[in-house]
């Protein structure tokens, strides 16, 4: 196998464990406990980081992407699909299941599919960067995850 889809499938998974292990020691009281009225909560961002995952298979099958007319319509339709996942344990269901899915995806690669490049709405961005970004993007919100929990008082570090 292409050692560069193994070392996506251990970011992958690496980025999974760290983030569900960051959410298992968010308190049930604090699950829905955000420090301002626009900012997400832990529940909200596991969600999103288990739910972003089958937007980055999307990208790398080349699927288009939706559009929006505004930014506040793209954030709300991620807001809206984030709504449906209302407890830790669908949470924690949904990134295991997207990670799964990754997973599986990332064994259909070819060298030459690695080796591309993918035309994104926004930019041309190598395969090889986007076969990472499920694992990357799990791991950046377990350390938003982490930063909530600062700031209801939990100073240990949850690694």
């Amino acid at each position: 196998m292409n050692d560069a889809i193994e070392k996506a499938k251990r970011q992958t998974l690496h980025g999974k464990d760290r983030l569900l292990k960051t959410l298992s020691f968010v308190p049930d009281d604090k699950l829905n406990w955000s420090p301002s009225p626009t900012a997400a909560t832990a529940l909200q961002i596991a969600a999103h980081a288990g739910l972003s995952n089958y937007r980055f298979i999307q990208q790398m099958r080349r699927q288009p992407m939706p559009t929006y007319a505004t930014e506040a319509e793209r954030l709300k339709a991620g807001a809206d699909a984030d709504a449906d996942i209302t407890t830790r344990q669908a949470a924690i269901d949904e990134i295991e299941l997207a990670t799964e899915e990754v997973l599986a995806f990332l064994d259909t690669l070819t060298d030459a599919d690695v080796d591309s490049t993918v035309k994104l709405p926004f930019r041309e961005v190598p395969m090889r960067h986007l076969m990472r970004r499920p694992g990357l993007h799990m791991e950046h919100h377990a350390g938003q995850i982490d930063y909530l929990q600062t700031c209801w008082g939990d100073m240990v570090w949850h690694f």
